[in-house]
């Protein structure tokens, strides 16, 4: 499987636009999440078929948290994953995220105002 996806890594001063998402193989993927999310503002999005995003953050050494935003409802679908963990989550991921498994995703108001 194939993955479009864009990312900020804000530390490296790389990017790839949300605009203009490439496309990867899992392999790739992993190589990405694991070199460009090192910032705490650092993420890394997939699309869909249909155009949905998930997003990845590092919050620690080895642990990521993944994101189904609800941009209407301003809150997201949340969990934590652990490398090993987060790398057979997505190895299970079809280009249709509203069928991923969200077990263990809580949902969570986004910070910000709007």
């Amino acid at each position: 499987m194939t993955y479009r996806i864009f990312f900020q890594a804000y530390g490296l001063g790389e990017a790839v636009p949300s605009t203009a998402p490439v496309t990867v193989d899992l392999r790739r993927l992993l190589r990405l999440i694991e070199d460009k999310l090192r910032e705490p503002d650092d993420y890394l999005g997939l699309v869909d078929a249909e155009d949905r995003i998930l997003q990845i953050q590092r919050e620690g050494e080895d642990l990521y948290r993944v994101e189904f935003p609800d941009f209407e409802r301003r809150r997201s679908l949340c969990r934590p994953f652990g490398r090993a963990a987060l790398a057979d989550w997505l190895e299970g991921l079809t280009d249709d995220f509203s069928r991923a498994d969200r077990g263990g995703f809580s949902e969570a108001p986004w910070p910000h105002p709007p």
